[in-house]
C-alpha cells in the first residue's frame, strides 16, 4: 500500500482467477500479479493485472504459472517500483520461481517488466516487506532454494530505479531460513528480519536479525533465545534518532491454556545490534505484524488479531511512542464470516491511516465457499474509520455528539450523544465516547447505549490542557469536540 499525493492509493498482490470444470467445480489456480488504484474516496480508479497462462511454464509443465505482486515503493521519477515473484518467463524446474521487478507510472501504464532468475533455483519473496534503497529502487528480502539439495536460503536482493540489479546475495548459507522485511541502515548496509528454521518439518522456528554490508555480506546476527514452535521477526524500520525496530513473535502456552498464542513484541536496537527497549503489546492466535515510521517519529504498526475462542481475524491498528509506548489500538471486524486479514498499512497525507488486505465477505463461490476480496479500510488520525472497501457503514448522520459542557472545566464536564434506534445500530453495535490528549494519548473508552444519553467525564486526574472527546459507532468517527481543562 502506498500514496502519491494528489493520485490516490495504489495497493499491490495477486489474484487468484479459479478455472472450473462443466460441473463447477474447481480445477486450477491461477495467480496474477495485480494492482490497483484507488481515488480519495476508496472507489477503484483502474486496476492491472499481468499473468499469462501461454508462458514457458505452461508449455513445459501443463500447469498455470503462478505470478504474484508482493511489495512497492515509489520510486524518486514519482513512478511505481513493484516487487514480486513469476514462473512465466525463464521456468527451469516444476518448482522454479524468479523475482520480478516491475515500474507503472501514475496512471499503471507498464514502463518495464523485468526479471532475476538463478538457474537451478527457486527464488520466493513471499509476505516479505519491502523497502526503497538509497538508489531510488528496491531491496528484496525472501528465501532461496537450489534444486540439488532442500535447504532454503536467506537472500537478500537490491536494483536500482531503473530495475537493474546492484546485488543478489544467499546470506549465512549454512543456515536454513526466510527473511519477510530490510531496512537500509546509516553506514549503507541492511538490517534483515526474518525466522531461523532448527527443525523445518517440525515448525521449529527462532527469531533472526541480520546486519549486513552494501552488498549483503554478513556483519553480525542474533538469533533469539526461542525455538520450538513457529517464533518469527517480520518487519523493520529505521527510525529518526538513527536507530532501528523490529517486530518479532514468541509462541507461548499459559498454565491452564487450551490453546498456544503468539505474544507480539517489537525490539529497538542500535547499528551494533545492542538492544535499547524491548515492548511487549499483546497477543494473538496468530499474526503478520509491518511497522513503520510516522512524520512525528512515533510508530505505527499494523496486522491482524486472531482471538482464541472465535479464532476470527481482525485487523489491527497499534500507535506508539518512539519509546514503544502505545498511545492507543484499534481493531477492526465486521466481515460476516470473521477473517479479515490486514497485510500492509501506511500513514496518508491528511494525517490519518489506511490499512489494506483481504476479506472474505462478498463473494461466495459454488463447490469452494467464501473466496477472498480485496479490503481497504482508511481511518482519521485517531484511528477512527472514515471509509471502508466491501464492509457496512452506520448512518452517522442520524447521531450528534453535543458540546462539552462546562467548558473550560476544572472538574467534570458534561456531554450528551444522541443514537436513534434502529437496525443501522442495534444489531451488534458498539457505541464509544472516547478521550484524548493532544499527544494523541487515549485515555478513556467509556462504552454507552443507544437513545439519547448523558454522559459525565471526570478531567480532574489529567492535567491542565486541551483534549479531545470522540464519539466512536462501529469503530467509524461520528463527531468530535474539544474540551480544556484549567
Amino acid at each position: 500500500m502506498l500514496e502519491i499525493p494528489g493520485e490516490g492509493f495504489f495497493v499491490v498482490g495477486y489474484n487468484d482467477s479459479l478455472s472450473f470444470d462443466i460441473n463447477g467445480q474447481p480445477l486450477l489456480d491461477y495467480y496474477q500479479g495485480i494492482i490497483v488504484k484507488l481515488d480519495y474516496n476508496g472507489d477503484t480508479i483502474k486496476t492491472f493485472q499481468l499473468g499469462n497462462k501461454d508462458t514457458i511454464y505452461t508449455y513445459l509443465y501443463g500447469s498455470n504459472s503462478d505470478d504474484s505482486f508482493r511489495t512497492a515503493v515509489l520510486s524518486d521519477d514519482g513512478n511505481i517500483l513493484v516487487g514480486g515473484e513469476t514462473q512465466s518467463y525463464n521456468a527451469t524446474n516444476y518448482y522454479d520461481y524468479d523475482l520480478w521487478l516491475l515500474k507503472f507510472d501514475p496512471d499503471l501504464n507498464l514502463i518495464f517488466n523485468k526479471q532475476f532468475s538463478l538457474p537451478d533455483s527457486q527464488i520466493v519473496v513471499g509476505f516479505a516487506q519491502g523497502r526503497k534503497n538509497r538508489f531510488g529502487g528496491l531491496v528484496l528480502p525472501g528465501n532461496q532454494q537450489n534444486f540439488s539439495g532442500s535447504i532454503y536460503q536467506f537472500n537478500l536482493s537490491s536494483f536500482d530505479s531503473l530495475g537493474n540489479l546492484i546485488f543478489h546475495q544467499a546470506i549465512l548459507p549454512l543456515f536454513n531460513g526466510s527473511l519477510f522485511g530490510v531496512t537500509e541502515t546509516s553506514d549503507r548496509g541492511y538490517i534483515c528480519v526474518g525466522q531461523k528454521c532448527n527443525f523445518c518439518f517440525l515448525s521449529d522456528l527462532s527469531p533472526i536479525v541480520i546486519k549486513t554490508d552494501s552488498l549483503g555480506n554478513v556483519d553480525w546476527y542474533q538469533i533469539l533465545p526461542y525455538s520450538g514452535d513457529i517464533n518469527t521477526a517480520y518487519d523493520v524500520v529505521n527510525t529518526q534518532d538513527g536507530n532501528y525496530v523490529y517486530t518479532w513473535g514468541n509462541v507461548v502456552l499459559a498454565p491452564g491454556a487450551q490453546h498456544k498464542v503468539w505474544k507480539m513484541h517489537f525490539t529497538k536496537i542500535d547499528l551494533s545490534g545492542n538492544e535499547i527497549w524491548t515492548k511487549e503489546y499483546g497477543y494473538s492466535f496468530d499474526y503478520l505484524q509491518r511497522i513503520k515510521e510516522l512524520p512525528n517519529g512515533n510508530l505505527m504498526l499494523t496486522g491482524w488479531f486472531r482471538d482464541t475462542l472465535a479464532f476470527s481475524k481482525q485487523a489491527m491498528l497499534t500507535v506508539c511512542t518512539n519509546n514503544g509506548d502505545t498511545l492507543w489500538s484499534r481493531k477492526f471486524s465486521g466481515d460476516p464470516v470473521g477473517n479479515i486479514k490486514c497485510m500492509d498499512g501506511g500513514f496518508t497525507s491528511d494525517g490519518g491511516f489506511i490499512l489494506t488486505g483481504e476479506t472474505y465477505c462478498c463473494n461466495f463461490t459454488p463447490n469452494l465457499g467464501w473466496t477472498s476480496s480485496l479490503w481497504v479500510l482508511k481511518t482519521d488520525s485517531l484511528g477512527l474509520i472514515t471509509s471502508v472497501i466491501n464492509l457496512p457503514k452506520p448512518e452517522l448522520n442520524l447521531t450528534s455528539l453535543s458540546a462539552p459542557y462546562p467548558n473550560p472545566t476544572s472538574n467534570k464536564c458534561t456531554i450528551t450523544t444522541l443514537i436513534p434506534p434502529g437496525d443501522n445500530y442495534m444489531s451488534g453495535s458498539d457505541y464509544y465516547i472516547l478521550v484524548f490528549d493532544l499527544l494523541g494519548r487515549q485515555l478513556e473508552k467509556i462504552k454507552i447505549t443507544y437513545g439519547l444519553i448523558q454522559t459525565i467525564l471526570d478531567f480532574s486526574m489529567y492535567e491542565n490542557g486541551e483534549y479531545v472527546i470522540a464519539l466512536s459507532i462501529n469503530g467509524f468517527n461520528a463527531g468530535t469536540k474539544k474540551v480544556i481543562k484549567e
